[in-house]
């Protein structure tokens, strides 16, 4: 039965986006976050959700143009500059060292995640938008914490299968909205009712990056609060939210989980075999980027070229048990710099960083309004991913290039040129509370 209702509920609303493409954007946030397959245990009814609320999308948005997409230029030279990146993944892929096959399908994935920015810049273009992608966005991430905590407290060690990816992914995910989240929580601009279902979705996904004890997700959400206090002007309120939070999650953090985490304080000699295994990757990497200077080895390719080391790094692969680790597994670099590095060289990994950096460091309009606060704390998920990244594989999360355009939407509905934040959507989608 709950297969049959969600199967007419969001294939009727994947229909609906052909007469509204903010619904199809919004709905296709909310399937990707919120996967509908992960609550039916892999149903193939799911398998072309994805794929048909995007191209109902897309048709949406060319039969109802909208002619109020931003004039300012943040959103087009982020467009500009992830079309320039894409265009070198695609040559990255031609002359990939092992796999063109492989590398080309990363390639698409990440020409998909353009596409779909390409759409979301053209939807999501006023205050009241934006407003409904937050509660959209977060509303998703609590309802899967929710479900994490369920899942966690069930037996579901680390949540390996709660998302795609695995727990690293899903902690990663998490880490990147929770700061978001938590300044929606404090946005006036929401009606109370909003707010508080905002805090709830901020403590459930704060407890669940917990139960995926991923120490390298732990450090970014870390990172990112810290960044927010830094970034935050208005201080006070912001400082009570983060201590509320911290007094309600930390009595209900499992054991278990706070000791697999805590070798993220301790010193070298008493990380565990996992955590040792990180630099060997990372200096792995830097060798096959300088065995492949300028294209690197292609996406996908270093799990498919790093045994061709196995008989190169008696250096820094000192022990019987970390080779057993490292070679013959296929194991990814564990490092969103280093692994691009590998495979897509400087240029490839440039391109990424740039992208990161010119949105997370970017200034906020005061003419923004209560939106510069809920524009900080996607920069500080920003830049808490952006560290934490060094720990992990997660150039592929979609979430973050939403994240990256949402602070452009913002910074361009801000600047004076395109009317100082007014909003100029239909009234149908605000929710600022009159």
């Amino acid at each position: 039965m709950r297969a049959l209702v969600l199967f007419i509920v969001y294939y009727s609303l994947a229909g609906y986006s052909l007469l509204s493409p903010v619904v199809g954007v919004l709905f296709f946030v909310h399937i990707m976050i919120f996967r509908p397959e992960n609550l039916v245990w892999e149903s193939p009814m799911f398998g072309r959700l994805h794929l048909i609320t995007a191209v109902c999308t897309a048709i949406g948005c060319l039969s109802h143009r909208d002619a109020r997409w931003p004039r300012a230029n943040h959103p087009r030279r982020n467009l500009m500059l992830f079309a320039i990146f894409i265009g070198w993944l695609w040559c990255v892929s031609l002359t990939a060292a092992v796999s063109s096959g492989t590398s080309a399908d990363r390639a698409i994935e990440f020409t998909k995640i353009f596409l779909f920015c390409v759409l979301f810049t053209v939807v999501v273009t006023s205050p009241s938008r934006i407003r409904l992608y937050v509660l959209v966005a977060s509303g998703s991430f609590g309802l899967l914490g929710l479900w994490g905590v369920l899942q966690g407290m069930a037996g579901n060690p680390r949540l390996d299968t709660l998302w795609v990816g695995g727990s690293n992914y899903l902690a990663a995910g998490l880490a990147l909205m929770i700061p978001f989240a938590l300044t929606a929580a404090l946005d006036p601009g929401f009606s109370r009712a909003r707010r508080v279902g905002l805090a709830l979705s901020t403590l459930a996904m704060t407890l669940c990056l917990f139960y995926t004890a991923s120490r390298g997700g732990l450090f970014a959400l870390v990172v990112g609060l810290l960044s927010l206090v830094v970034l935050a002007q208005k201080k006070g309120r912001l400082i009570v939210g983060l201590l509320a939070m911290t007094l309600i999650v930390y009595p209900m953090v499992p054991s278990d989980q706070a000791k697999r985490i805590s070798p993220l304080i301790q010193d070298d000699d008493t990380l565990d075999l996992s955590a040792e295994s990180r630099p060997v990757l990372w200096q792995l990497a830097f060798r096959m980027w300088q065995d492949h200077p300028v294209f690197g080895v292609g996406l996908g390719n270093f799990g498919l070229a790093i045994d061709a080391y196995s008989n190169k790094a008696a250096d820094i692969v000192k022990s019987q048990e970390m080779a057993e680790l490292i070679f013959g597994r296929g194991r990814q670099p564990h490092g969103m710099y280093t692994g691009m590095l590998a495979e897509t060289g400087l240029i490839g990994v440039g391109l990424l960083a740039l992208l990161l950096w010119r949105n997370a460091l970017c200034r906020m309009a005061p003419a923004t309004g209560d939106l510069v606060l809920v524009g900080r704390g996607a920069q500080a998920g920003i830049l808490g991913f952006a560290v934490g990244a060094a720990f992990g594989d997660y150039q592929y999360i979609d979430v973050l290039y939403w994240q990256l355009f949402i602070v452009g939407t913002i910074v361009a509905v801000g600047d004076p040129a395109n009317g100082a934040g007014r909003d100029t959507s239909d009234k149908a989608v605000s929710t600022t509370p009159a």
